[in-house]
């Protein structure tokens, strides 16, 4: 209810606002033309509620949707991207491109889900280097990577 107070309030501010301009006849082109109060009660009236069906839907959006959250196979993409770039950027070894998915797990957080992944290199000799823990967010973003498997 609020939020369509809010709305109807608004477009009556936009609706004055947009009057007054029309009626000023600013130095638009098009709108010098029209000598017509009607018409540019109608103009007013239209460009309103225009204003008015767009508002309340990008509130609404961003309010009660999220961005898109991901699941266990997405999260094996992303994992394959992080290590691919990684890979590019030179901080890992040109042998984790040929890794492999050992397992996908999701925790929850105080703040979401987290999602790790974890990719072992049989091509590193090192025990504790093999397994390449990567963590994402809920929508996918990438939190953090390490060798040991604990998160902070």
């Amino acid at each position: 209810m609020n939020l369509v107070l809010r709305s109807f309030t608004l477009f009556c501010f936009q609706m004055r606002t947009l009057y007054k301009l029309i009626e000023m006849q600013l130095d638009i082109h098009w709108l010098v033309r029209l000598h017509n109060a009607r018409a540019k009660r109608v103009l007013a009236l239209l460009l309103s509620m225009a204003f008015f069906l767009y508002v309340p839907a990008s509130i609404a959006h961003q309010i009660d949707t999220p961005d898109t959250v991901i699941y266990e196979d997405d999260a094996i993409k992303l994992g394959q991207i992080f290590v691919e770039k990684q890979v590019e950027a030179g901080r890992l070894d040109e042998s984790w491109k040929n890794s492999t998915v050992e397992e996908v797990t999701q925790q929850q957080a105080p703040y979401g889900t987290i999602w790790i992944v974890n990719r072992v290199n049989t091509a590193i000799e090192d025990q504790k280097l093999r397994n390449l823990f990567i963590y994402f967010n809920d929508v996918g973003a990438p939190l953090a990577a390490n060798y040991i498997g604990e998160s902070n």
